[in-house]
């Protein structure tokens, strides 16, 4: 009899620690971090419609092909320039009586700008060579992911700082460190990064005044959001 007692009491000993951490505290952290961009990612191509699909889509052809010289002429890379969209599809002319049917093609470039100070004159030369749609300008840091590295780190510092003065707080001792838990993270090109949107522009592009004058880059907020869960008692 003595022997089982004995058992028992040596089975609570070693049950009593994970009682005593059974609570946890989950507490979330934030950081933003503001990084000047260097490179560029821009979308611009051409629309054009005519009641012969075929002949729209020569004259779409046409352009791009223009354009492509023209930003491979100021320094682009034939390997940042690449095809984003491209469509045809039926429209109606509903000012006729009866209405007119004809085709539209667009065709889409996305660019690559390795050197932010390009921006202006990619864009100049390709409205220049008949451009005539602009999509999204977004602004990139070739430093992102080492700053959104940086962020990071202070979200879990900011998430430690509320643990510990939500323990003293509460009365609780904190225990152990269970989870880490990332919620956000940077991806350069799509992240955090300013978006400028381009109307459409008329063929009469005026190139007195250039794009690169009247662009506006800002600063890039990258941000960092964590979890931490920890043991309590």
């Amino acid at each position: 009899m003595k022997k089982t007692v004995l058992i028992t009491f040596v089975v609570l000993l070693t049950l009593s620690p994970l009682l005593a951490y059974a609570a946890t505290l989950r507490v979330t952290g934030n950081a933003v971090l503001t990084v000047t961009p260097d490179r560029a990612t821009l979308e611009i191509g051409v629309s054009k419609d005519d009641a012969d699909a075929g002949v729209a889509l020569r004259m779409v052809a046409e352009s791009i092909q223009s354009i492509q010289s023209a930003v491979l002429a100021v320094g682009i890379a034939d390997e940042n320039i690449k095809t984003s969209y491209l469509s045809t599809y039926p429209m109606q002319n509903w000012d006729h009586t009866p209405p007119s049917a004809y085709y539209r093609v667009e065709h889409m470039l996305q660019i690559r700008i390795d050197d932010i100070t390009q921006t202006g004159g990619v864009l100049d030369a390709a409205f220049a060579a008949g451009a005539n749609q602009g999509g999204h300008i977004r602004y990139d840091a070739s430093n992102g992911d080492e700053v959104y590295e940086e962020a990071l780190a202070l979200a879990v510092e900011n998430a430690s700082g509320k643990a510990n003065a939500l323990a003293i707080a509460s009365g609780v001792w904190l225990g152990q460190l269970e989870q880490v838990n990332e919620y956000s993270s940077f991806i350069p090109y799509t992240g955090r990064s300013d978006d400028v949107n381009l109307t459409a522009m008329s063929e009469e592009f005026d190139t007195a005044l250039s794009m690169g004058d009247v662009l506006a880059t800002g600063d890039i907020e990258i941000s960092a959001s964590v979890e931490l869960v920890y043991a309590i008692r």
